[in-house]
């Protein structure tokens, strides 16, 4: 029997992979980073702002400049309630993973940038949903 493999689950197992078998060489280096924040999401072609959110990501370094990147989401816009009809909350999630690049020429700052693949649901609040493909790139300088 074939298990089905979608996108995120081969980007999720890859990711796990890099976290479970680190390089040796590393051991002297930084071999990691986690992150979580408040995100606040402007969905431009959907029309919407997403103001309440969530961020979580990490990454596994290969060398003392590239790493392998992770990152998880999740964003919410509410609505208020109009007369008998429901409060309505839209969301959107992601699940995305690829490279990062960092510059470790300061011991106080570490600029960087990535590039990242995967897949985002935005889901409407009454049942119905969207999943596509999508790719981010994010820097820091």
């Amino acid at each position: 029997m074939r298990w089905p493999v979608t996108s995120a689950t081969g980007l999720l197992t890859c990711f796990l992979a890099c976290l479970a078998f680190p390089r040796p060489a590393l051991a002297d280096e930084q071999g990691g980073d986690i992150a979580g924040s408040y995100a606040l999401l402007n969905a431009i072609g959907y029309g919407n702002d997403y103001p309440k959110g969530w961020l979580a990501s990490g990454a596994v370094y290969l060398s003392n400049f590239l790493g392998v990147a992770g990152e998880v989401g999740g964003s919410y816009q509410v609505s208020e309630a109009v007369g008998n009809s429901p409060t309505h909350v839209a969301s959107m999630y992601n699940l995305m993973g690829g490279t990062r690049v960092v510059l470790r020429t300061n011991p106080h700052l570490t600029p960087f940038a990535q590039v990242l693949f995967g897949g985002i649901r935005v889901g409407n609040g009454y049942g119905s949903h969207l999943s596509e493909f999508a790719w981010c790139l994010s820097q820091l300088s």
